[in-house]
């Protein structure tokens, strides 16, 4: 049932939103004094969570061998995510330095963003382990 399996994902979310491990991680970038520290933590908790996210692609382009409107609608999701994701997080770390853009981000804008690239990339790894 559709319901069903919306409710388990928005759990999975919340459970891996709240879990102390998580919130551990995440908390190394909220002490990180510079943005050198907010990306060596950054990196420490996206580098493993991209490589889950294109396991999990992969995984379910597997299921779709020599279905190649299957594949190319993947690919194309595929990118579309990535799009979403580095706008959406774009977006928010430029909100949270009052619309300031450009490089380099605040410390704290910078923050924002990466803690949107963890939680995005969560997302994306419940809701493909639906398929």
């Amino acid at each position: 049932m559709k319901i069903s399996r919306n409710f388990a994902a928005i759990a999975l979310l919340a459970s891996l939103a709240c879990s102390p491990t998580f919130a551990q991680d995440l908390a190394c970038i909220d002490k990180a004094q510079t943005n050198a520290d907010a990306e060596k933590c950054g990196a420490l908790l996206i580098t493993p969570n991209e490589k889950k996210v294109d396991a999990e692609f992969k995984r379910i382009a597997g299921k779709y061998k020599g279905n190649e409107k299957m594949q190319e609608t993947i690919r194309k999701t595929k990118q579309s995510w990535e799009d979403y994701r580095n706008n959406q997080c774009l977006f928010e770390g430029t909100a949270a330095s009052g619309g300031q853009t450009g490089k380099p981000l605040s410390l704290d804008a910078n923050k924002v963003f990466l803690r949107c690239a963890v939680r995005t990339l969560t997302e994306m790894q419940a809701a493909l382990g639906k398929f």
